[in-house]
């Protein structure tokens, strides 16, 4: 791993606002200049 990388993992039960929590993360770091690579996994 890249000093300059960052790998980030949000796990939990469906409906605990998992989905949210990775979204506000990416946008943050999209909006400090983070080249961001996002893939949710939807709960089933």
């Amino acid at each position: 791993m890249d000093r300059d990388s960052l790998n980030w993992k949000v796990a939990g039960y469906a409906g605990e606002g998992i989905m949210t929590t990775g979204l506000l993360f990416s946008k943050t770091a999209s909006r400090h200049g983070w080249y961001i690579f996002d893939y949710p996994e939807y709960p089933s």
